[in-house]
This record gives C-alpha cells, sequence and structure tokens, in this order.
C-alpha cells in the first residue's frame, strides 16, 4: 500500500467511470483503445492516436479517459459554496470523460502534391465519432446512476468536439458530480 491517504472523493468516481467506458465501448463493439484509463494534468495528452497504426495494421485505437477538471465546495449543488468557513461543505467535482482517435489526414509528397482525404474516409471517422459520443454518454449514465451511494447527484455537461491535433481528434463529455 502507498504510504500517503487517497482522495476518497472524486478518485473513486474517476475510476470507477474510466472502466465503464472501456466495458461499453467493448460491449458496443467499438474499436478497442490503446489507452483507456485515468489521466492526470489540465488537459489529456493526446499520445496514443498513431501508435496502435504501428501494431495494428491500418486501424488505430487511439485513447479513451477521464480526468479531474475541477472541484469546489457546494452546499446548494451546482453552485459553488461562496460562504465564509465552507471547509465542512460537501464537495463538487467536473470530470472530463473523452475519447481520441486517428482522423484521416490524407496524403502527399513534394512530386504529386497533397491528396486530400475521401468522403468515405471522412464518412467513416464521423460515424466512429457519433458512436464514441454515444457511448460515454451511455457509460456516464450507466456508472453514476448505478452507483452503490445513495447520496450521488450528477448533471451531464456538454460534448465537444476536439479541435484535431495532428491526425487526432475526437470529442469528450463533462459531468459535475456531487458528493454529500
Amino acid at each position: 500500500m502507498d504510504p500517503y491517504t487517497e482522495d476518497l472523493i472524486a478518485w473513486p468516481i474517476m475510476v470507477k467511470l474510466a472502466g465503464c467506458v472501456c466495458t461499453t465501448l467493448a460491449d458496443r463493439k467499438l474499436p478497442g483503445t490503446c489507452r483507456c484509463s485515468v489521466v492526470p494534468g489540465p488537459m489529456a495528452v493526446m499520445d496514443q492516436c498513431g501508435a496502435c497504426s504501428k501494431t495494428g495494421g491500418d486501424s488505430c485505437g487511439g485513447q479513451a479517459w477521464v480526468r479531474l477538471v475541477n472541484e469546489y465546495p457546494s452546499s446548494t449543488f451546482p453552485s459553488a459554496d461562496q460562504t465564509e468557513s465552507n471547509c465542512d461543505s460537501p464537495t463538487a467535482y467536473q470530470l472530463e470523460v473523452g475519447i481520441a482517435r486517428c482522423l484521416p489526414i490524407g496524403t502527399g509528397n513534394s512530386i504529386s502534391g497533397y491528396k486530400a482525404p475521401t468522403t468515405e474516409q471522412l464518412l467513416d471517422a464521423t460515424r466512429l465519432q457519433m458512436a464514441d459520443k454515444a457511448a460515454m454518454k451511455a457509460a456516464i449514465k450507466c456508472c453514476l446512476a448505478s452507483d452503490d451511494e445513495d447520496d450521488l447527484t450528477y448533471i451531464l455537461g456538454t460534448y465537444q468536439p476536439m479541435q484535431v491535433t495532428g491526425d487526432c481528434g475526437g470529442g469528450f463529455w463533462t459531468v459535475t458530480v456531487w458528493s454529500v
């Protein structure tokens, strides 16, 4: 056992939610990801989009993640508690649940120039992004609604498509959770 005390508010839900996302992807027969886990930091680093294509032929599994966006005292969910001495207030926290995969970027070289992705490649990539979006929403609903604790409330936020970085794109949901 590690010599420190773990967070008992957001951490258990983050781990459980990451497992739900991984299971839902498999249950819906969506392509597997190279990584499906909790990640630290202010943003998920897109370091697994291209790695799968090197080992899995033409397929690219991408990555799925859950990360903490913010956490705050909240006596009246979902508002932040602005009263003095609010250390004993219940806690609310916002999580990001995302999936990113390789996107078609076309081909090109100095002799023949650039050849854009085909319409079929773009349709396939968009179709998979929408299936991932639906799978994440189902995982959030199933995981948080079936939580053993009766004192857990959540609000599903906005789905946001990601800015394409290199050949990597996808999207993420935010969900705000209240643990009383």
